[in-house]
């Protein structure tokens, strides 16, 4: 579901059974390398994966948050973003996770904007909400955040 993220000549795939990091060959006859296999959260994975530091950044469309050691797939932590995923509406998120400056920024189905501090050790800077749900991933221009909802344009920032 969601779309793998390329850096350098590894490939990382996440997806609602496992991770997984794959060298590409250096040649056509060459073959692919799998470098590792990491349980994820038993979930669909709509929002592509980000990589900053060592370390993959993961969410699935239940909020499961995780954050993986990008060199043996080792999961370092794993936390509930609490973006209104219930048992009867399984959607939270769908937006893919976006590094911007020293910070990610995750958009849930409830209108939160959560901001987390990428590292060793979970820690949850902010959190925003707007009256919308959020399925589109921010994007920042500058100081300016936005982010779109089903019938509105959102802009944060100076």
């Amino acid at each position: 579901y969601s779309t793998p993220l390329v850096h350098g000549d590894v490939v990382y795939f996440i997806d609602q059974k496992v991770g997984n990091a794959v060298r590409l060959p250096k040649s056509l006859e060459g073959k692919p390398e799998v470098l590792w296999t990491a349980q994820t959260a038993k979930d669909r994975y709509y929002a592509s994966p980000v990589l900053h530091d060592g370390l993959l950044y993961a969410i699935s469309r239940k909020g499961e948050f995780s954050a993986f050691d990008a060199k043996d797939g080792q999961e370092v932590y794993r936390e509930k973003l609490l973006l209104a995923a219930t048992e009867k509406e399984k959607n939270a998120a769908y937006a893919s996770v976006t590094l911007a400056g020293e910070l990610l920024y995750f958009a849930g189905m409830d209108g939160s904007i959560v901001v987390v501090k990428p590292g060793r050790t979970y820690e949850q800077v902010a959190r925003n909400t707007v009256e919308k749900s959020l399925r589109s991933t921010p994007i920042f221009e500058g100081p300016r955040l936005y982010v779109r909802a089903p019938e509105h344009l959102y802009c944060f920032g100076e």
